[in-house]
């Protein structure tokens, strides 16, 4: 993201966004604008602070945190987040079901949301919820230049 588009943004701040290795100099700024955009949006919506626990990922720290896994997190396209109280869930649906809805986007929203979310971990025993905007059957390049495509429903919501 660029400076512009974080003025944009008006409930969150490039820091928090910034991977947590310590080592790769992330600022914050690799995250996708829709990502951060719609989370600015469910933000306004549920009136209430939403906490970034990880946001972007470099790939070291992502093969360090999930070994393995090649997620939306090194694509800035992810976030993990939390909630001050324990009713997160049924207003991150709600959220979910408004942004969604392309009908409310064209009469209602201020600054219109272009990818919807598209995957959603929830993880109760971690106290957290993962969600991204990678769509089914999207072909991405990471950093390093690994290719690979999402293969999933096209809202894929799943628990741990």
């Amino acid at each position: 993201m660029n400076e512009e588009q974080w003025k944009q943004i008006t409930y969150f701040k490039p820091k928090e966004f910034k991977c947590h290795c310590g080592q790769c100099g992330s600022t914050g700024n690799e995250m996708n604008f829709d990502m951060v955009k719609t989370l600015d949006f469910i933000r306004e919506l549920i009136e209430e602070p939403i906490f970034v626990t990880s946001g972007y990922r470099c790939l070291a720290y992502q093969e360090k945190v999930n070994p393995g896994v090649l997620g939306a997190h090194p694509l800035g396209r992810a976030a993990d987040i939390m909630f001050k109280t324990n009713d997160y869930f049924l207003r991150l649906i709600y959220s979910i079901a408004v942004i969604n809805d392309s009908t409310y986007f064209i009469t209602n929203v201020r600054n219109n949301i272009s990818l919807p979310i598209k995957g959603i971990g929830i993880y109760p025993s971690k106290a957290f919820i993962h969600i991204d905007n990678v769509q089914h059957l999207e072909k991405v390049v990471y950093k390093d230049g690994t290719e690979k495509v999402f293969k999933r429903p096209d809202l894929c919501i799943w628990g741990a």
